[in-house]
């Protein structure tokens, strides 16, 4: 006689499989229901211009030279632009509509192998360097809401992005600001794919740049930038700040010795922010107002990390927003005891 268990499992899991394919199916409806703002196609290659010149310490902008770069940008700025601004929409309010918009254009791209084919030169190499960083952190924002073949995608091709990189700018000579932000793409990439290997080339560029920090707090290769060697310090300082907390959001904590560098470094631009006269005397230029988009960033996060020094915010109430970042700086100091410089009311969830 057979066991009145077995038709019950069989009528139960038969129910489930229907309840699986309906909410399936319903998923795939919503999903379809969904409409995405109108994003750039895939820029395979791409092309840009040295906003200095060909010639001298890079610390006289071209005009001329920087709406050229931003005209052969635009395609790939209103990219970033636009999916950043959805993935911080998901992040801060729980948008999952912004989330698959983000999702669906990023793998748009991936699909069409975005930024891996022809560089025009070498300003060509810095603008994948710092739109791998933004598209990777902006991914990791939206990777929940991502299928998993749209993982797959997207997750092979910013891999690809990133080797491409590291292998170009990861070695050890000429460790300014570039070489900080090849450390970033690395973190960025393998804490959004769980790559191993990127993680310790992650490790190995981010102490390498937080040893070229000196005694008094400074960058001494970015004083040759002269009038715009304080615009630098600020440069450098986002990727720095932003690969220490990855790191340590991954278990991966920044040594005692790169801890107290970066604070160093914190304090010194913090402190020439106010008054640049000693930066002025070392680079031998007055220097230029370097803005607040980098200042704002790094800014906002040191003021969770090193509570004890002293930094003059110049933000608002909002966190700063920056598309290299993938969104709003909130995201990197979500695990910090829940603390936001800014005081918003709205926290990470």
């Amino acid at each position: 006689m057979d066991s009145p268990v077995r038709p019950l499992y069989t009528i139960v899991m038969s129910s489930l499989r229907v309840l699986a394919c309906s909410l399936a199916v319903l998923c795939s409806s919503a999903l379809a229901r969904i409409e995405c703002p109108a994003t750039s196609p895939p820029v395979r290659d791409v092309a840009s211009v040295n906003i200095y010149g060909e010639r001298g310490l890079r610390a006289n902008i071209d005009r001329l030279r920087s709406r050229e770069r931003e005209f052969l940008m635009k395609p790939i700025n209103e990219f970033m632009q636009q999916t950043a601004t959805q993935a911080t929409s998901y992040v801060d309010r729980g948008d999952r509509a912004a989330a698959r918009c983000a999702v669906g254009a990023l793998r748009s791209w991936a699909v069409g192998e975005a930024l891996l084919g022809g560089l025009t030169n070498e300003a060509a190499n810095k603008e994948v360097i710092w739109n791998t960083a933004g598209l990777a952190l902006a991914y990791l924002r939206v990777k929940a809401q991502a299928l998993p073949a749209e993982r797959a995608d997207i997750e092979v091709w910013l891999t690809a992005l990133a080797r491409r990189v590291t292998s170009r700018y990861g070695g050890v000579a000429g460790q300014n600001n570039v070489f900080s932000w090849v450390g970033l793409v690395a973190a960025a990439v393998a804490a959004a794919t769980d790559d191993q290997v990127l993680w310790q080339e992650s490790e190995r560029i981010h102490e390498a740049a937080l040893r070229t920090i000196d005694a008094q707090g400074i960058l001494p290769i970015e004083l040759q930038r002269g009038r715009r060697a304080l615009a630098y310090h600020n440069f450098a300082l986002v990727p720095l700040m932003v690969t220490g907390e990855l790191r340590r959001r991954a278990g991966r904590e920044v040594s005692a010795s790169g801890t107290e560098a970066l604070e160093r470094l914190v304090r010194f631009t913090g402190a020439m922010m106010k008054d640049s006269s000693l930066l002025a005397d070392l680079a031998g230029s007055t220097q230029d107002d370097p803005g607040t988009r980098n200042y704002g960033v790094w800014s906002y996060i040191a003021l969770v990390r090193f509570p004890g020094v002293k930094i003059d915010m110049r933000v608002g109430p909002e966190p700063p927003f920056d598309r290299w970042l993938g969104g709003n700086a909130r995201f990197f100091i979500e695990d910090a005891n829940g603390s936001d410089p800014g005081n918003s009311s709205r926290l990470l969830k």
